[in-house]
C-alpha cells in the first residue's frame, strides 16, 4: 500500500477530520471566489481559468468521496450531484461578486474535474 493509499484510508476511518477537511476546502472554494477582479489579467494563458476550475473541483470530488466513505457512503452519484450543485452555486455567487461573471462553461469544467476527482479516487476500489 502506498502513501496515498495509506493516507485515505486512514481519513476513511475518521469522519470528522475528513468531514472537517472537505467543509473547509469548499468554504475556500467560496471565499476565493469572492475575492473581486478589479484589474485584467497581466498574463493571458489559453485555458488557464478551465484548467483551475478542473483541478480545483477534482480536488473538492475526490475529498467529498472520501467523506462519504468515511460513513460508510459509497454514493457516487450522490458525491457528483452535491460537487456539481456546489459548483453551480459558485458560479452564481460570482456573479455577485464586482468583476467575475456566471460562466456555464465553468459550470462544465467543475462537473468535469468533480468527474476527474470521483474516478480518481474509485480506481484503486474497482482494481
Amino acid at each position: 500500500m502506498n502513501f496515498l493509499e495509506k493516507l485515505i484510508a486512514w481519513m476513511e476511518n475518521r469522519p470528522r477530520v475528513i468531514w472537517s477537511i472537505t467543509i473547509m476546502y469548499a468554504l475556500l472554494i467560496f471565499y476565493l471566489s469572492s475575492i473581486p477582479i478589479t484589474q485584467p489579467q497581466a498574463l493571458k494563458i489559453p485555458y488557464i481559468t478551465t484548467i483551475e476550475h478542473v483541478i480545483e473541483y477534482a480536488i473538492l470530488g475526490f475529498l467529498l468521496l472520501t467523506a462519504f466513505r468515511s460513513i460508510k457512503r459509497n454514493e457516487v452519484w450522490a458525491v457528483i450531484a452535491l460537487a456539481c450543485l456546489y459548483g453551480v452555486s459558485d458560479e452564481i455567487h460570482q456573479s455577485f461578486t464586482p468583476g467575475r461573471f456566471c460562466d456555464v462553461f465553468d459550470v462544465l469544467a467543475d462537473c468535469a474535474g468533480v468527474l476527474i476527482g470521483v474516478f480518481t479516487g474509485r480506481y484503486k476500489r474497482v482494481e
